[in-house]
């Protein structure tokens, strides 16, 4: 999501990953076609590459005394997951070809830094406009829809480290002046919920506040800024209801 200032000089962050794939690729393997995968950050559509994922990870090292029970994914939002081959993800740099594992979640770890890859473009066996990758930081032992406010505070750093290379000056320093972009109120960051839900609730030592989820229920914006929650308060996903189809 682009960058925009508001009266309140609201300036909205996308913790989301868009991954477009605009332009074919050829892989070693003929029969299938792997392209560029770019990164909807702070600005633009940068080409996603493995340094900025690096750039995440080194985030999540940083900052993991937020959060420090828990891991670092990126996990994938695949819109023509019914009709498309399984899905394929690949670093592919001039010394180097990977293959990314994926979990049944169809997540993926990203492991210590490869001199091999460096400047790697990540790539995908899907058409433009079809998939995307967010980072995600979950303790492993978590309720699906239950996690605490320090990871998604983690979760919100691990976003900005990715994005903030293809940012303007004028935008580093307008995050600067606001505080932060994780730690102000005048900046609004958008998180990502794997499951499409309808709200979030967050509470802490007997009081709560409920949180609608964004226009496409996957989407959601909590108070990261506000230290009268700590780290430790209980973020709890409410999902939209599964409708069983009538016999």
């Amino acid at each position: 999501m682009v960058p925009r200032w508001s009266p309140r000089c609201f300036l909205p962050l996308a913790a989301a990953l868009v991954i477009p794939c605009p332009e074919a690729a050829a892989t070693a393997a003929a029969t299938t076609t792997l392209s560029p995968v770019t990164i909807q950050a702070m600005t633009g559509n940068p080409i996603a590459s493995y340094d900025r994922l690096q750039e995440g990870r080194r985030s999540f090292e940083r900052h993991h005394a937020l959060a420090p029970s828990a891991q670092l994914r990126f996990v994938t939002d695949d819109s023509v997951h019914d009709t498309a081959p399984d899905l394929r993800l690949q670093f592919l740099s001039d010394q180097q070809q990977l293959d990314i594992p994926l979990d049944h979640h169809k997540s993926f770890e990203l492991a210590p830094p490869i001199p091999a890859l460096r400047h790697a473009r990540l790539l995908a066996n899907r058409p433009p406009d079809t998939l995307q990758i967010h980072p995600l930081v979950r303790n492993a032992a978590d309720d699906p829809l239950d996690t605490r406010l320090g990871n998604l505070r983690l979760e919100c750093e691990v976003s900005w480290s990715i994005g903030k290379s293809s940012a303007p000056l004028w935008m580093h320093a307008a995050f600067a002046m606001a505080g932060g972009v994780c730690h102000s109120s005048r900046i609004q960051v958008d998180l990502y919920s794997p499951r499409a839900i309808l709200s979030v609730t967050l509470s802490e030592h007997g009081r709560s506040a409920t949180f609608k989820a964004g226009r496409n229920r996957h989407d959601y914006q909590l108070p990261l800024y506000d230290k009268h929650w700590s780290d430790q308060a209980l973020v709890h996903f409410q999902p939209i209801p599964t409708v069983t189809p009538s016999p």
